[in-house]
């Protein structure tokens, strides 16, 4: 019984040491890079890239955008702005013509989903008095395929320079937009009959406005566009 145990805790002690060695073996094939002027645009951007072989390699990206105003502040961000918040995922396969894919020119397909989400709260008034008190949830989610041009520089044996250009891509958009809120009718149908609307008319078209706007309104709408990647990045490998 204790033989086998043994002989179980061997195989096991043999099996992880043979793959600590394999990744350290492989782990000098794995370049660790940081998009710098994302930075300006209040996004942190990583990727790794992994060696395949002499002319290929896997890259994934990994970026979010945090609320405007999060480190240095600000008293004239919008509210939308300041809760806006994103993430982004980009897997790329890159194709290295030179055959040498520490360094050199690059091209290739990518696929990029990228989810935007922002809240804010706000009031409708009329003379000092709220006629309406909502609150407004939009989202826009992005699903895009591209090809993208690049060339990396070999600064060290250790460092890279890694500018990506001509990232075209061709990207479908969904956005969603959701509203809740309370609606102040008695001071809006005084209102109403101070400006001497028509009951029988607008007065109709603006109580289903209200109804609509008082429960829980949302929408959704797809569309396409395209759109332009580019990074210049600073890149570790490991």
């Amino acid at each position: 019984m204790r033989a086998s145990i043994l002989k179980i805790k061997t195989i096991i002690f043999l099996t992880i040491s043979l793959s600590l060695m394999s990744l350290s073996s492989k782990a000098q094939y794995f370049t660790l890079k940081n998009n710098i002027p994302s930075y300006f645009f209040n996004t942190l951007s990583f990727s790794g890239e992994y060696i395949i072989d002499d002319l290929t390699s896997a890259n994934l990206g990994f970026g979010y955008h945090y609320p405007k105003g999060t480190i240095f502040g600000g008293k004239d961000v919008k509210a939308w702005r300041k809760n806006l918040n994103a993430w982004f995922l980009t897997p790329e396969f890159r194709f290295y013509p030179g055959r040498d894919p520490v360094k050199g020119f690059y091209l290739g397909p990518y696929f990029r989903y990228s989810h935007f989400g922002t809240k804010w709260d706000g009031k409708l008034q009329r003379d000092s008095v709220t006629l309406v008190d909502y609150t407004t949830h939009l989202s826009l989610n992005e699903y895009g395929l591209g090809i993208q041009f690049g060339y990396k520089f070999l600064l060290s044996d250790r460092f890279c320079l890694d500018l990506s250009f001509l990232g075209l891509r061709f990207s479908w958009f969904t956005f969603k937009g959701k509203f809740t809120g309370l609606i102040n009718e008695d001071e809006i149908f005084k209102i109403i009959d101070i400006e001497g609307v028509d009951e029988e008319g607008i007065f109709g078209i603006g109580k289903m406005i209200f109804d609509f706007f008082g429960s829980d309104a949302s929408f959704k709408m797809p569309f396409t566009f395209p759109m332009m990647r580019t990074a210049i990045s600073i890149g570790y490998t490991f």
